[in-house]
């Protein structure tokens, strides 16, 4: 599952760093407690992103559906939180689904 801000790009151009590290941070804060409780694991954050793993490492038969769970959740958690522009946070959210082999890559001095 993916999941970002939308519009993130431009509030860091009309907001103050403050407010931009605050709405940042919340999104995580919910994200990241979204994606625990339904028994996810969170792969990283690329900037604004949240990438979240369900069936690895422990796969269960309803990932699929955590996954839906967890993205419902972060997105009544988001949307509607005003951001000091008199606009409203919303977020992006996707999810695949299907076989994966999970390892770790990458050149001995980093691996991810």
């Amino acid at each position: 599952m993916f999941a970002d801000l939308a519009g993130f790009t431009r509030l860091t151009r009309t907001l103050d760093a403050e407010e931009v590290h605050r709405l940042l941070n919340l999104f995580f804060e919910v994200s990241d407690a979204a994606v625990r409780r339904h028994g996810g694991h969170i792969d990283k954050h690329i900037g604004d992103n949240v990438m979240a793993l369900f069936g690895a490492p422990v796969a269960h038969t309803d990932d699929p559906a955590r996954a839906v769970r967890t993205a419902l959740e972060i997105h009544e958690a988001v949307t509607g939180v005003a951001t000091g522009t008199g606009e409203s946070l919303a977020a992006h959210i996707g999810i695949a689904t299907g076989e994966v082999v999970a390892s770790t890559t990458g050149s001995a001095a980093h691996q991810e």
